[in-house]
């Protein structure tokens, strides 16, 4: 006998939350994943650092301006309805990026995919609301919650591991376009003379480059050898015959290229080290495919920025799947989802008093009786506008960790695209444990403080602790040359991110907080208006970003750029000192006016 005829409560509820849940993963996994995937987005389709940054920046121009209309939208015509629409809307976009031809395209894009996301989680929050009993709404809530830095945790790990496995070994023996990059030709010509003129008087600290110059310089002809040194003369850095490029795809063919003891100090990709294992332990070497692939790889990490990426061409196909998935999610929202129990076919009678026993028809009665909202009270609040600046610098600080921590790690310190992954995941995973135990710190410090302080001390000392994080890679990479120094040197300043993450997420918990102090019945619009001017912080923080990056020359650019991130979270702190939880807003209760 099935909960519907016995008068048990059914448990629809949990595939509703799980929907959501889901819808939740993939929000983020579809948004995060062009973090990793960002370098060979710009090298296949020829990006400037000014336009990489307005790519970044466009899916949060959109994202923050189209919460209110979004949520509106969902109001009126029902939240399974416009979700289900959102999701495909933003799967086709994800798909689509794929397909991109240029920059236009990918900027277009985005802004729609900001739009079509704008209403994800406002409406996740509705259903919710109608789903779960008030006893176990807050726990639902987290459960989606959870699903969103699930996807942002796993995307970068997957996005690397996707463009990988998803490139066939053939396409690195693709001879479309220039194998080096133009205006690096004349300069890896000097790098590969340099290393052969230090043969007879190699200096004790020979960087690994040059030893691999003189490998190279060996297998080469004489017609090699005089093109190089005619190439390494020219004034223009664009220069090169295409007898050269030739020359560098035969050179790539070689089976005896690649030397394992001359790139042991080589930081190789995960899959050209797997290659060169094999070669080591295989009497019958690698296949010619295989040959081509690791001395690209090989060529790429001992000449880095000079020859065309290999896996510029696996982004790709990785959008158009990310596209699909979501597109199932939507199949499987539409279906496991009603705006409300009542209207669902497998939700009993049983179930749907365990989730609102009160009478809807008064709760219905209650929404349409509901005052306009109070835009002028909102306006001249200062203690509010404390709280979004404090958003708003926030996701400036924080946008580095999701967006430009993969690029920094691949410039700075020569790390694999899959090791790439697993440390950009490393912060976010880490962020979780702050989301979950910022909610207790909070309320434990409201009980010692009281509701104002209790509000503003755990944003201060999280803003603080996240400027710290910063500074950790910073006097690293001062002190140590990443060049020459330990291995663990990259997980050591990741370590400094996951400080930033943790602390960010921290203060999650006191700012949601604070907004319900102040918002009363306009909880929800509140929390919304501070959640649109944080996360026009974080459209703002890739063209900042682009701007200390492209003014500073060198390693010092990324110092520079944490240090713009310390200001950002110290002044979020100040602003912090104006928010005060326990002055609400002055708004008349039965009209809704000051």
């Amino acid at each position: 006998m099935d909960g519907a005829e016995s008068g048990r409560p059914t448990r629809v509820r949990f595939g509703v939350v799980a929907a959501a849940c889901a819808m939740s993963i993939v929000l983020y996994l579809d948004r995060v994943c062009v973090g990793i995937a960002q370098p060979y987005i710009a090298e296949d389709l020829q990006l400037s650092t000014g336009q990489l940054q307005w790519f970044l920046s466009a899916f949060f121009w959109s994202y923050a301006l189209g919460q209110v209309p979004a949520g509106w939208f969902s109001d009126r015509y029902g939240p399974r309805l416009m979700l289900t629409i959102y999701i495909v809307a933003w799967s086709l976009f994800t798909a689509f990026l794929g397909l991109s031809a240029g920059f236009i395209s990918l900027v277009v894009l985005r802004l729609g995919m900001g739009l079509a996301q704008a209403g994800a989680y406002p409406t996740a929050a509705v259903i919710v609301s109608r789903w779960t009993p008030i006893s176990s709404r807050a726990r639902a809530s987290s459960f989606v919650a959870f699903g969103g830095r699930l996807g942002g945790a796993i995307a970068p790990v997957l996005t690397a591991a996707l463009i990988v496995a998803i490139l066939p070994l053939a396409i690195s023996s693709y001879s479309e376009g220039s194998l080096l990059r133009p205006g690096k030709v004349v300069e890896w010509c000097r790098v590969v003379l340099s290393g052969v003129e230090t043969a007879d008087s190699k200096p004790p600290s020979e960087s690994p480059q040059a030893a691999i110059s003189r490998r190279l310089w060996s297998l080469l002809d004489d017609s090699a050898r005089q093109q190089i040194r005619v190439s390494a003369a020219l004034e223009s850095p664009d220069a090169a015959s295409p007898e050269l490029q030739q020359t560098v795809r035969q050179l790539l063919s070689d089976p005896a290229f690649f030397d394992d003891t001359l790139f042991q100090q080589v930081r190789l990709q995960g899959e050209a080290r797997s290659l060169a294992n094999r070669l080591g332990a295989s009497s019958t070497g690698l296949s010619p495919e295989e040959t081509v692939r690791l001395n690209r790889l090989a060529f790429e990490a001992a000449y880095p920025g000079v020859a065309s990426q290999v896996y510029r061409f696996g982004w790709r196909p990785v959008m158009l799947l990310y596209g699909g998935i979501s597109l199932a999610v939507a199949g499987w929202f539409w279906l496991a989802v009603r705006d409300r129990p009542e209207l669902h076919p497998r939700c009993n009678a049983a179930e749907r008093h365990l989730i609102r026993p009160e009478s809807l028809a008064t709760a219905s009665t209650a929404a349409a009786t509901q005052p306009p909202f109070p835009w002028k009270v909102i306006v001249q609040n200062l203690s509010l506008w404390g709280s979004c600046g404090s958003q708003f610098l926030t996701n400036v600080g924080w946008f580095f960790l999701v967006f430009s921590l993969p690029a920094y790690l691949a410039e700075v310190h020569r790390v694999s695209l899959v090791q790439q992954g697993w440390m950009t995941m490393t912060p976010v995973g880490v962020g979780i444990f702050g989301m979950l135990i910022g909610g207790w710190w909070t309320d434990a410090a409201t009980r010692r403080f009281g509701l104002k302080w209790g509000r503003r001390v755990p944003l201060l000392i999280t803003r603080g602790t996240a400027a710290l994080g910063y500074t950790i890679p910073m006097v690293l990479v001062a002190l140590v040359s990443p060049e020459t120094g330990p291995k663990w040197l990259p997980w050591a300043c990741v370590a400094g991110f996951s400080l930033v993450a943790v602390s960010t997420d921290l203060g999650v918990a006191p700012t949601w907080a604070y907004c319900q102090d102040v918002g009363g019945k306009y909880t929800g619009a509140v929390l919304g208006w501070g959640n649109m001017w944080g996360n026009l912080g974080a459209a703002m923080a890739p063209l900042l970003y682009g701007l200390v990056l492209t003014s500073v020359e060198g390693p010092a650019a990324w110092n520079a750029l944490f240090g713009l991130c310390i200001g950002s979270f110290v002044l979020s702190g100040v602003c912090a000192l104006v928010i005060d939880a326990s002055r609400p807003l002055p708004i008349e209760p039965e009209t809704g006016v000051a």
